[in-house]
């Protein structure tokens, strides 16, 4: 009797500590695709942020990146985001004109004269208005802003002012901002994919395109489009936006290490970024390419006028987005 008593208490005590043994940790799985190669600046520190995340959460959170738009590309990626068919998407602004029109105004042609004014919209309280908007209309929720950079123009030939300009078949993505802002410069616009580009340049279906200065040395452009003028027309900026239904389905200390964190390696990433443009440009300029500074195009004075007077209002009458131009302009002391 004294050892089935024993063998009892052996048993509930087996019973009670496996009863009170912590559970094993549920592991979430997201995928986060971005649009660029492998290596590129936003691919290296989308990578970091991923094992930041899954540090920070004890394993709790995994994050596999899918670079070279393997889930989907440009606004297709983004749409798809706040259905839920991918978790997280890169989050370009410039593509996110179709959840929130007035989004369109974070990118404003020639806005922007360096990154320090592109942070004060974007990390202000415009930045802020335009995120809880794609909240509330696209289901996706910007985590952080990282930057993508201006866009520089290269070209077959050299362009010193509007008469080079004029009649040049530029490649043009399928976003009005990027067509309207070819036609202003009195170029014609041509929308093609951006991975036929450089085959539609060598077959002269266009003549010139555009993209950040690690695209342009990356991509190879300036193997046939020798002339680089450092325009900075459009300054893109992105960042992973997560699906919002994910977000709110997560525990908020989660919910603020997904936050955190993102936020971190932006601080690093855009530090990265604009020390590798300077990189880049001596490469291109070792390699034999002619890169032309703003000031050097003799028509600036009546580019700022047509963009300013014209494009810049004309776009925010459009929008119903009067009031967030006059304070874009306030801030930006312009």
């Amino acid at each position: 009797m004294k050892r089935l008593s024993v063998l009892l208490l052996v048993v509930l005590a087996s019973v009670l500590a496996i009863g009170c043994a912590p559970k094993e940790q549920e592991v979430i799985t997201m995928r986060f695709n971005h649009t660029l190669p492998v290596g590129t600046n936003h691919d290296i520190y989308a990578n970091k942020w991923a094992d930041l995340v899954r540090e920070r959460t004890d394993g709790q959170i995994d994050i596999t990146v899918y670079p070279a738009s393997q889930l989907g590309a440009g606004a297709q990626q983004i749409e798809a985001a706040g259905l839920g068919a991918i978790d997280i998407a890169w989050g370009d602004t410039s593509q996110m004109g179709f959840i929130e029109p007035k989004i369109e105004m974070l990118t404003l042609p020639f806005m922007y004269a360096d990154f320090d004014e592109l942070a004060t919209i974007f990390d202000g309280p415009i930045g802020e208005e335009m995120n809880q908007a794609c909240i509330e209309k696209g289901n996706v929720r910007n985590l952080a802003y990282w930057w993508i950079g201006p866009r520089q123009m290269w070209t077959k030939v050299l362009l010193e002012g509007l008469d080079d300009t004029k009649g040049i078949k530029v490649r043009s993505p399928e976003i009005a901002m990027y067509i309207n802002t070819f036609k202003t410069l009195d170029m014609n616009p041509t929308p093609i994919p951006w991975a036929e580009l450089f085959t539609a340049v060598q077959s002269g279906v266009v003549d010139a395109g555009c993209c950040n200065y690690e695209n342009i040395v990356l991509q190879q452009f300036y193997t046939i489009c020798p002339f680089i003028w450092q325009s900075n027309h459009i300054w893109q900026v992105g960042g992973p936006i997560i699906n919002e239904d994910l977000y709110q389905s997560l525990d908020k200390d989660l919910q603020e290490i997904l936050v955190e964190t993102a936020q971190e390696i932006a601080v690093e990433q855009r530090a990265a970024y604009i020390a590798g443009e300077q990189k880049y440009i001596d490469q291109l300029k070792a390699a034999g390419a002619t890169v032309s500074p703003l000031n050097t195009f003799k028509d600036m004075d009546e580019v700022y006028d047509r963009f300013k007077n014209g494009f810049w209002k004309e776009t925010a009458d459009r929008l119903g987005a009067q009031d967030m131009l006059a304070d874009m302009l306030a801030a930006l002391g312009k």
